[in-house]
């Protein structure tokens, strides 16, 4: 079940065209891990606090108007706080 308070219902990438259901900017990209490219499934659950301690460059790719901070987790949800 997605919290529909959290996400934007359909987004539009504006430089691909493709539209996506249940978007959200990433409100982490610090702590983020890498590894992970563009359209891969992953498993998260929402938190309210991360240390956010990098530089972010702000003239990256469009993203959804909301954002949400997350944590990568290694195993599906198993409270269906996010996926």
């Amino acid at each position: 079940m997605v919290d529909t308070s959290k996400v934007v219902s359909t987004w539009t990438d504006p430089e691909s065209n493709k539209t996506f259901q249940n978007a959200f900017a990433l409100g982490s990209p610090c702590t983020f891990p890498s590894g992970f490219n563009e359209g891969e499934e992953l498993h998260f659950e929402y938190v309210t606090e991360t240390k956010e301690d990098c530089m972010v460059c702000l003239a990256y790719r469009p993203v959804p108007e909301k954002s949400n901070m997350i944590n990568v987790l290694n195993t599906p949800c198993s409270n269906l706080s996010g996926h």
